[in-house]
């Protein structure tokens, strides 16, 4: 019985491995065909490349990156929140001195954080009668996070960032740091790594696209 049991056990960790050695190739592959797209896109906007930290670099050697303006809901902030977001936006403006610019655009929500959540909960679901109940529930709430992304149509936000420069890396990451720290962390300004920095390169000089 005990080999019986064994052998049973080998199986089933067999089976898991190359289950989940499958799903990695295939998120291989799709990783490598998302970095072959972003580069194809890189490319045609006048870039010699860009990282994973979104750092792009321009023809003449020089980079450039963007940062992300956090707080983006300005309509239903209330007044004092409003005031002090405007009054920390000045304050940078008058101490960040050097080139910079100011960009705004429309964006798909982003739901990938809750996508991972629910993915996570999925992975560690056992294979009782009430976790398999739990397992449906789960996965109705990932696809409808999955759905809320790719409707763009009901569901869209405005993303604020600011375009900086620098003559090396070194110098652009000390000017990332001074942008930062310039607003006192009111509208919590960061950097946007390669996938959003592509995706808003995509929505500013193809403003058609979702």
């Amino acid at each position: 019985m005990e080999i019986i049991v064994f052998f049973i056990v080998v199986i089933a960790s067999a089976i898991g491995y190359v289950l989940v050695t499958k799903d990695k190739r295939q998120q291989d592959k799709a990783e490598k065909e998302r970095d072959k797209a972003a580069q194809s896109i890189i490319g045609l906007l006048g870039y010699k490349a860009c990282d994973k930290n979104g750092i792009l670099t321009k023809e003449n050697g020089t980079y450039t990156r963007y940062l992300r303006v956090g707080s983006t809901d300005l309509f239903n902030i209330d007044l004092d929140g409003l005031m002090a977001w405007i009054q920390a936006f000045t304050f940078s403006e008058r101490n960040y001195t050097e080139d910079h610019k100011l960009v705004s655009v429309t964006a798909r929500v982003d739901t990938s954080a809750n996508q991972l959540y629910w993915q996570h909960l999925r992975q560690n679901t056992g294979r009782t009668k009430q976790e398999q109940m739990r397992l449906a529930l789960i996965n109705e709430n990932q696809d409808k996070a999955a759905a809320i992304e790719q409707d763009t149509k009901d569901y869209v936000e405005r993303v604020y960032a600011i375009q900086i420069f620098g003559k090396t890396k070194k110098q652009l990451r000390k000017l990332t740091n001074n942008l930062i720290i310039s607003n006192g962390n009111i509208y919590s300004i960061r950097p946007m790594d390669k996938e959003e920095t592509v995706e808003l390169q995509e929505r500013l000089y193809n403003m058609n696209s979702r």
